[in-house]
């Protein structure tokens, strides 16, 4: 396994990952929110919806890289 200098380990370590989550449920947002906190090495942006009209917009709206429906 090969190790990363540490400019590379730091950009990683920095990483935001913007998610999109689409659900009726503000409890299930919550829960997400609060399981991807204990991801280490990564920080999530949670954008929510709440059905699919909306998230579509938020879609279109946003530079999200990752949709959770």
């Amino acid at each position: 396994m090969s190790q990363l200098n540490p400019i590379a380990q730091s950009a990683i370590e920095a990483a935001q990952v913007n998610v999109l989550l689409i659900d009726d449920s503000e409890d299930d947002y919550i829960l997400t929110c609060d399981w991807l906190a204990e991801v280490p090495g990564t920080q999530y942006q949670i954008h929510w919806a709440g059905g699919f009209e909306e998230g579509l917009k938020a879609y279109t709206e946003s530079k999200t890289v990752t949709i959770a429906l």
